[in-house]
């Protein structure tokens, strides 16, 4: 007897129905993964009195004596700048030298030689500002 197209019909519908199961199963098992973790994310989230407290609206009120404070600092022009010093730490060979940056020169006295394109910098000679 030959296969009854009936009977593989009917096989092949047997199949589509366990996978058309597992599927929904597996369905249902994400939706339930989704909603447990929009729970368990709300119980995590909260404002905590700190933030409750940076929250608070600034107050509109401006203190006249910081600004009258503010506008009797000295203002320096452009003239009164140009004598302004300017100093770079320079460390060479272990020495350290205070260099004013108007003038090139070493407050020892001695002055320091000009920069070279042909020489890069090596691991003794560096520059610092963090040194005053």
């Amino acid at each position: 007897m030959a296969n009854n197209p009936i009977k593989d019909q009917i096989g092949k519908l047997k199949q589509r129905k366990e996978i058309l199961i597992i599927l929904l199963f597996l369905f249902v098992i994400v939706i339930f993964w989704i909603g447990l973790g929009l729970f368990t994310s709300q119980q995590k989230l909260g404002i905590t009195p700190e933030q409750k407290k940076m929250s608070a609206p600034l107050t509109p009120n401006i203190d006249i004596d910081t600004l009258d404070k503010i506008e009797q600092k000295r203002k320096f022009s452009d003239y009164e700048l140009q004598d302004f010093p300017i100093y770079v730490m320079y460390q060479n060979a272990g020495k350290l030298e205070r260099i004013d940056m108007r003038k090139g020169i070493p407050l020892d006295g001695q002055p320091t030689p000009a920069p070279r394109a042909d020489v890069s910098p090596t691991e003794d000679a560096t520059a610092s500002v963090d040194n005053f």
